[in-house]
């Protein structure tokens, strides 16, 4: 059958038209599966390519192996390989674009962690957030804490102004950007 597979996508994928002796051979060699090279003629190699592409169907997902991998990588709860960013307070971290979410930051990276608000966000502390942004190598002094915003960026640092602030009053959100300033994140690797 993978045979007759391969065969089907050859074909509708323009590689040329299949001579019947191919197909014979096939037909022939669909049964022989068990000696272990059901797409190798008997002949061998004779002036042509015996196996048109011999990991033809080897590189494809089947949509059931492509719906487990997707899976696997939508599953927020469960973090998918190491860390590519900062290892902080057991949280992996990244230093958000300018203006950016931390829904942007993270995507890539696993998606979003809520310890970006419960670490060194509204319900963390300035310590948390002056370890972080520390780790993520941006300059400024000590952490202010920003009230009155109304934006729900937690820690981030402020480029042109080079300082530090965790926004407490208002719950930090994963979708919250604020102006001319790079958000702390927490990414699930």
């Amino acid at each position: 059958m993978r045979t007759w597979i391969m065969l089907i996508g050859l074909a509708s994928a323009g590689c040329g038209s299949v001579a019947s002796d191919d197909l014979d051979v096939a037909g022939e060699d669909a049964g022989d599966a068990s000696e272990g090279d059901a797409n190798v003629p008997d002949g061998g190699d004779e002036g042509g390519s015996a196996d048109a592409d011999a990991d033809g169907g080897a590189d494809a997902d089947t949509p059931a192996e492509a719906d487990a991998e997707a899976g696997a990588d939508a599953d927020a709860d469960v973090p998918i390989g190491p860390c590519g960013g900062e290892e902080i307070g057991g949280h992996c971290w990244y230093l958000g674009g300018e203006e950016r979410s931390c829904d942007d930051a993270c995507t890539g990276h696993g998606g979003y962690d809520e310890a970006t608000r419960t670490y060194a966000g509204s319900s963390g502390t300035n310590a948390n957030c002056d370890a972080v942004l520390n780790a993520l190598g941006v300059g400024g002094s000590s952490v202010s804490t920003l009230g009155g915003s109304g934006t729900g960026a937690g820690c981030f640092y402020m480029n042109m102004a080079d300082t530090r602030y965790r926004v407490a009053d208002t719950p930090t959100a994963s979708g919250a950007t604020y102006i001319l300033s790079r958000r702390a994140c927490a990414c699930l690797r």
